[in-house]
């Protein structure tokens, strides 16, 4: 998957990132990111970001029907914080 997912990103013009998002229950998780670079030291071609989201809050979130903050939420996982 995380093979898959560097290519994915190394195709865009820029430097592009693409997102592996996994529930997580552990309290502090927080994002990191995986930078691919060229060989020859030019700088980054593309990331990896490793995105936890709190099951506790999306159980929450669907619970109390709450659209608002669910949209925050799945913006944060989409587009990183």
């Amino acid at each position: 998957m995380l093979y898959q997912l560097a290519v994915y990103a190394l195709g865009h013009e820029s430097v592009g990132t693409a997102a592996i998002i996994y529930p997580s229950q552990a309290d502090g998780a927080s994002e990191a990111v995986i930078e691919i670079a060229d060989l020859d030291g030019s700088g980054p071609r593309a990331q990896v970001a490793l995105r936890p989201f709190d099951l506790g809050t999306v159980v929450r979130i669907i619970a109390e029907q709450d659209r608002e903050q669910g949209a925050r939420v799945a913006r944060s996982l989409v587009y990183g914080s």
